[in-house]
């Protein structure tokens, strides 16, 4: 009876450590009390309950997609009570007879009992009956590790071609039995019956994006990280679909062996290999690629945008760039994260009367002194690399319009002053902060005309006519001095 106990402690510890470590299944056994009479042997059905969960981060999540199979491994027969010590229990296959049943345990028999850990050491006895109806089954060893027994145990049946029974969200009625559970999550583990039930929990991988500037300049690098967590339980691939908005164009991903980046238009995805989840399972992986702010991007930071999380209306709304994930028969929520590129108008205007001045021209350039190219549409200067307007010139109105900004200060040289004006001495800040959608300069010039400095070309020409007189002073003593001689 020793050894029969044996199997039980394995797979009730096999249902604690599951319970304990693998974040896809928490289980807990519900035995019904046993009834039993003392002297009576029982065998009968059980059931099976699969629940499901979502949990509390994220109840959109929703197992009632996934397919449950269960694997019965043995059949279970409970001895008489006896009036004193523990109830026997036996594990046992049936074999060929006239049994209806015999057909698929005999299949079982030749697959489960040469079930071995990776140094070939036989995981179970199997001892046929003495009258030949039965083969009874004891672990060798009951301090097996149960996780890599169902391991083994699901690739024998399957090497064996053996079927298991399909289990719906709910209750399900079963023979009383040890089996082994499996979902379309990839999930497995054994559990003793006549009644328990499975609690589908946590079972799904997530995914995290953030990006590297919450604003930038058209033209500017972004650099994206997708962070996955992968279940300890994870098995099969997990894709990532990433959408970017019309303003953001993608560039490349940092290449990571066993997954793959394929892009089209304003999709990429990425799929994580079923050997690449296999290698990192339990663990939390992240992948970077990197996009560039186009010509077409939204200008401003709009109204009830969020920086991250849940997204909503974000087709239309900013520069989002969007991911989701798909494991098995689950997709998640999508999320996303928002740059924003900005608008700033230059108002130029009489110091005196505030009159507007067109034709004043500008350089505008970066922080660090580079030169900002733009291209001309329908009246605003738009940021663009590739742009061929290197100066920005006001309206009638006196305005220049520039889109496409990044957060920082931005350094404004004029060119060319009005006619009848003066040319700005020194150079202007146009300073653009981050959520503030109408950011203005203004920028007044004075008539008239700048008188030389000292030491400038007006000095030089002083000194030159200064000199001719002094010359034309000598000519003329020199002169008077010959008439009178």
């Amino acid at each position: 009876m020793k050894s029969t106990k044996k199997i039980l402690a394995v797979l009730l510890a096999l249902v604690m450590t599951m319970a304990l470590t693998v974040t896809a299944f928490a289980t807990t056994t519900n035995p019904t009390e046993d009834t039993t009479p003392v002297g009576e042997a029982t065998t009968g059905n059980g059931k099976i309950t699969i629940t499901v969960n979502p949990p509390a981060d994220n109840p959109d999540q929703n197992a009632t997609n996934e397919t449950y199979t269960a694997y019965m491994i043995f059949r279970v027969e409970k001895g008489a009570v006896p009036a004193e010590g523990d109830q026997p229990i036996t594990y046992y296959l049936i074999n060929p007879t006239t049994d209806p049943a015999a057909d698929n345990d005999k299949a079982l028999i030749a697959a489960v009992k040469d079930v071995a850990d990776e140094d070939g050491n036989k995981y179970f006895t199997a001892t046929p009956s003495a009258d030949g109806t039965r083969t009874t089954f004891a672990l060798v060893n009951e301090n097996t590790d149960p996780i890599k027994l169902a391991d083994a145990l699901l690739a024998a049946l399957k090497a064996a071609n053996i079927a298991g029974t399909a289990l719906q969200v709910g209750d399900n009625t079963v023979d009383a039995g040890y089996y082994l559970i499996t979902s379309t999550l990839g999930t497995n583990l054994i559990l003793a019956t006549a009644d328990f039930t499975v609690e589908e929990k946590n079972l799904y991988p997530s995914v995290t994006k953030s990006v590297d500037k919450a604003a930038a300049q058209i033209g500017d690098t972004l650099t994206y990280t997708l962070t996955v967590t992968i279940p300890k339980s994870a098995k099969g691939e997990i894709v990532l679909t990433d959408t970017m908005a019309a303003g953001i164009t993608y560039a490349a991903a940092t290449a990571v062996e066993g997954v793959t980046f394929a892009a089209n238009g304003q999709t990429l995805t990425v799929t994580l290999s079923e050997d690449y989840v296999e290698a990192n399972k339990g663990t939390t992986v992240t992948f970077t690629y990197t996009a560039t702010l186009n010509t077409s991007a939204v200008i401003g930071q709009k109204s009830g945008e969020v920086i991250s999380g849940v997204v909503t209306g974000y087709a239309t709304d900013g520069n989002f760039n969007t991911v989701y994930l798909t494991y098995s028969q689950f997709k998640t929520q999508t999320y996303g994260v928002d740059t924003d590129t900005y608008e700033a108008t230059i108002k130029k205007v009489d110091k005196k009367t505030n009159a507007p001045l067109p034709g004043a021209k500008f350089t505008v350039a970066r922080a660090d002194g580079t030169p900002v190219k733009f291209t001309l549409t329908n009246g605003v200067y738009v940021v663009d690399p590739a742009g061929t307007v290197t100066e920005v010139e006001s309206d009638a109105n006196g305005l220049i319009k520039i889109q496409g900004l990044n957060t920082e200060t931005y350094v404004l040289t004029e060119t060319d002053a009005p006619d009848g004006y003066n040319l700005l001495e020194g150079t202007k800040d146009l300073v653009v902060t981050a959520g503030t959608n109408a950011i203005e300069l203004t920028v007044e010039n004075e008539t008239g005309t700048v008188l030389p400095s000292t030491g400038g070309i007006g000095t030089k020409l002083f000194y030159v006519v200064g000199a001719i007189l002094v010359i034309g002073a000598g000519v003329v003593l020199v002169a008077r001095k010959r008439v009178e001689d």
